[in-house]
């Protein structure tokens, strides 16, 4: 049974759960026919055990999704906009004003010392 049933009913992240996971089996069975190809049966014995495996555990033979899972990520500017604070934006701004000079610093010195006299 799964832990996130949020996922497990949600069609949207089923499907980007099965596109992905078939995506990853059907690159693992080219890598298969390949190493066929290629006189490597251990090779392609270890991308056909894969394969079988990702298949088995992710995708039952009806091709559902067994595990709840889904990498959409929610837009993180308008979270961040709340969380960060006037002090906490100046400090990054600092630090990144810090950085810059440093690159530019480490730029200049490095030009200086290929620049010498050979």
């Amino acid at each position: 049974m799964s832990v996130n049933l949020k996922y497990d009913t949600d069609p949207e992240a089923l499907a980007w759960a099965r596109e992905n996971v078939q995506r990853l089996v059907d690159k693992l069975r080219r890598f298969e026919q390949q190493a066929a190809d290629q006189g490597q049966p251990e090779e392609a014995r270890r991308h056909r055990s894969t394969a079988n495996i990702i298949e088995s555990e992710l995708i039952g033979g009806t091709g559902c999704v067994i595990a709840a899972f889904d990498r959409r990520m929610p837009a993180l500017a308008p979270m961040l906009a709340k969380a960060l604070t006037p002090e906490m934006e100046a400090k990054q701004e600092a630090s990144r004003a810090r950085i810059r000079e440093r690159n530019a610093r480490l730029a200049r010195e490095t030009t200086e010392e290929t620049d010498g006299p050979v």
